[in-house]
């Protein structure tokens, strides 16, 4: 075989591999493969320094094999400096850290895990920057230490993905106007929002910003009330935040983000939700500006977890294949909280609502009265739903009658069928059948659906425009083995008591910060 038919082969080869692997050892594993069909083969692909400029960290030895087969191309180097099958795992670690810092000249991108020891070591004796490096991800595992990443400085750095560092300090010094994308996630030392509303304002070309991390109380003196002034980030498409405590939401709510298009916030605190959510209005209202939210998925995934999604794209119905548009999370919160969330969130929403054509409702629950009356009433809110999609665990349990009126989905109460099964035609077909007005205009689609069988499906082709089902037949055996079930109480969760709370030093942080 001629030498160009051997190298196109190998290049269709690596795009393939490319456009359909994610998986960067996966992906070398592939190239190397190749210099196995003989020796004419290994000859010429070992002497290509292009297919050699994306390297997947192993063993010490390959890792040197491979960096000088690139010759003195630019490369991407990712991997795991914390597990070795050989010898002591920190010197060898040692060594490929060493390795890879030796051509830090050369690195375009760099992504790896290591220990905090580890590069403690390594990167303290290493010297000079990194002149072309675009993209930088480090994950810093074991125990603590202070770790200064001088050396991985770059004017041209664009992408940033710092996870475990001890302190600001570590790496203060990478923040540069030229950065695009920014991650911060758990940080061991407690950053202030001051500490974070400087560095934002030192970025203004920043696109991606996600930020899961400790922030610590800011003393308010004549000095640092001018500093906590709105934060301009202009550029801004897509922002991921963590809110567990209120002071979170108050950096959120200084953001001006006049080009946002995807946010996802998850919110674990509900000792101030009402607060917390007037902080959220801006990010809602900067979706909302941006774009028609066309799309609405609700997910419930467990009694204490409520996902509510929005987005422009009718067919993205999991907040995971999300790109555009507004997911809020709301996590561990007290079952009879639910109604309260959602009589929360509903005004700030509804303006947004009437544009929904497109409501999936995946695993969905209400335990409580209160909570069937919220669900029902912010369903009430999408008079343009069309299509609508059933599916999970509770697909006959939640909407316990399911129906249609004036092209809008409604719920009817499903809490009582804890303590009795209702058959279908009584808790769908005779509610809907009272309604004195034409037939419904949706198409209704289930998948996974539970206690939902064929006749089922014949009686709604009767009342839905189309109905698409999977033709799976689940039972429900939630209800078996003694399962516990919440029992409603009295008390309301919006009247909580101020012991009930401030009972922790978390809720006292908090009042705190509602009392600046």
């Amino acid at each position: 075989m001629p030498p160009e038919l051997i190298a196109q082969v190998a290049d269709e080869f690596v795009t393939d591999l490319e456009a359909t692997t994610s998986d960067p050892h996966t992906r070398q594993a592939g190239v190397v493969s190749l210099t196995h069909v003989c020796g004419r083969w290994r000859d010429q692909l070992v002497n290509n320094a292009k297919y050699w400029t994306s390297i997947f960290i192993e063993t010490a030895d390959s890792l040197r094999d491979l960096i000088d087969r690139s010759r003195r191309s630019p490369l991407s180097i990712t991997g795991s400096l914390e597990k070795d099958h050989t010898g002591d795992l920190q010197e060898n670690n040692e060594d490929k850290l060493s390795l890879v810092m030796g051509v830090g000249s050369r690195l375009r991108s760099l992504s790896i895990s290591v220990s905090s020891q580890v590069l403690g070591n390594v990167v303290g004796q290493a010297h000079g920057t990194m002149p072309i490096l675009k993209h930088l991800e480090i994950k810093v595992t074991g125990a603590v230490g202070a770790t200064n990443l001088t050396p991985f400085t770059s004017p041209v750095l664009r992408r940033l993905q710092l996870s475990g560092l001890d302190s600001l300090n570590d790496f203060r010094m990478l923040f540069t106007p030229a950065l695009t994308e920014l991650s911060i996630i758990d940080v061991r030392t407690a950053m202030t929002t001051l500490d974070i509303r400087q560095v934002l304002r030192g970025l203004p070309n920043l696109m991606v910003l996600k930020l899961s991390l400790a922030l610590g109380h800011t003393p308010i003196n004549p000095g640092t009330v001018i500093q906590l002034d709105k934060v301009p980030l202009p550029s801004l498409r897509t922002l991921y935040i963590d809110i567990p405590r209120l002071r979170h939401a108050k950096l959120l709510r200084d953001m001006v983000m006049p080009q946002l298009e995807h946010a996802y916030v998850q919110v674990h605190n509900f000792a101030y939700l009402e607060e917390i959510i007037v902080c959220m209005q801006g990010c809602i209202d900067g979706i909302g500006s941006t774009q028609v939210l066309r799309g609405c998925t609700m997910y419930s995934p467990s009694p204490t977890s409520i996902c509510c999604m929005l987005t422009p794209d009718l067919t993205t119905t999991t907040w995971q294949s999300q790109t555009a548009g507004l997911c809020l999370v709301f996590e561990g919160y007290d079952y009879d909280e639910e109604a309260w969330i959602l009589d929360v969130l509903r005004p700030r929403l509804q303006p947004y609502l009437s544009t929904v054509e497109r409501l999936t409702i995946e695993d969905g629950r209400a335990y409580v009265e209160q909570s069937v009356v919220a669900w029902r009433q912010l369903f009430s809110l999408m008079p343009g739903v069309t299509e609508l999609g059933v599916s999970g665990r509770y697909t006959s349990a939640l909407p316990a009658g399911l129906y249609a009126l004036d092209r809008s989905v409604w719920f009817r109460d499903p809490w009582r069928r804890i303590f009795g099964v209702v058959d279908f035609l009584n808790r769908f077909l005779k509610p809907y059948q009272v309604l004195d007005h034409p037939k419904s205009l949706i198409s209704l689609t289930i998948t996974g659906g539970i206690n939902i069988s064929a006749r089922d499906i014949d009686v709604l082709r009767d009342i839905f425009k189309v109905v698409k089902w999977d033709s799976l037949e689940k039972k429900d055996v939630s209800h078996e083995d003694g399962v516990q079930w919440y029992v409603f109480r009295e008390d309301n969760a919006r009247e909580k008591t101020e012991t009930e709370a401030h009972e922790s030093d978390y809720d006292a942080d908090d009042e705190e910060d509602a009392g600046e």
